[in-house]
């Protein structure tokens, strides 16, 4: 711990260094253990707003998909996360991507925490649906969804597509999106979304900051 601790500190004079003239108020703790039963058992007496984690030499839909051990914090953990591939520019992120299932009216809690979170940043909030077959019934969705949107810039977006993965990341590339961001009640939503999407065009261009909100 005595190792860890200092590598911590280190972070934090780098932080410190990043952002001049707002003497943030850092924290550190150093804990020992299985990195997702430590985080549950702090999120649980912390309630914490956001975790923020990165990815180290890939993007956020690989890792995911190679059981690494971000990827078992994404899957595993129920509370709201930001992560932040090592290839990605910083970036205020001022146009904000929900990729939905049109379910959130069964999630409000955690449509609900997204938008405070769209809120804090100012951002543009386009929430966009992909469908295989039928333009979906889309408006007791809108109407469920409108009471949260109060105050934000937002836009419904649904696209005709056989590829949901790739469809996503073309349009988030086509707007030039800042983020991507997911509300879920079940783990396997990312998974089942991208796990026809091995791909090196799909992987490679995945490097936008992910914010997952997983209420399962």
């Amino acid at each position: 711990e005595d190792i860890s601790g200092f590598e911590l500190q280190k972070e934090q004079a780098k932080l410190i260094k990043l952002l001049p003239g707002l003497k943030p108020r850092i924290m550190l703790e150093s804990k020992h253990g299985d990195i997702v039963a430590v985080l549950n058992v702090y999120c649980k007496a912390h309630n914490p707003d956001l975790i923020v984690m990165g990815t180290k030499g890939s993007s956020v839909l690989r890792e995911l998909l190679a059981g690494s051990t971000t990827g078992r914090i994404i899957r595993k953990l129920r509370a709201p996360m930001l992560v932040i591939p090592e290839s990605a520019e910083f970036k205020f992120p001022r146009r904000i991507v929900l990729a939905s299932e049109m379910k959130e009216c069964k999630n409000e809690e955690g449509f609900k925490k997204l938008t405070e979170i769209v809120k804090l940043f100012m951002s543009e909030f386009i929430i966009l649906h992909i469908y295989k077959d039928e333009l979906p019934d889309s408006k007791y969705f809108e109407e469920c969804m409108m009471k949260y949107l109060e105050g934000i810039t937002y836009d419904f977006q649904y696209k005709p597509h056989l590829q949901v993965a790739e469809a996503i990341t073309e349009f988030c590339s086509n707007m030039k999106a800042d983020m991507l961001s997911m509300v879920s009640h079940n783990e396997n939503l990312l998974i089942k979304l991208f796990k026809h999407s091995v791909s090196a065009k799909i992987t490679q261009q995945a490097d936008l900051p992910m914010l997952l909100i997983n209420e399962g």
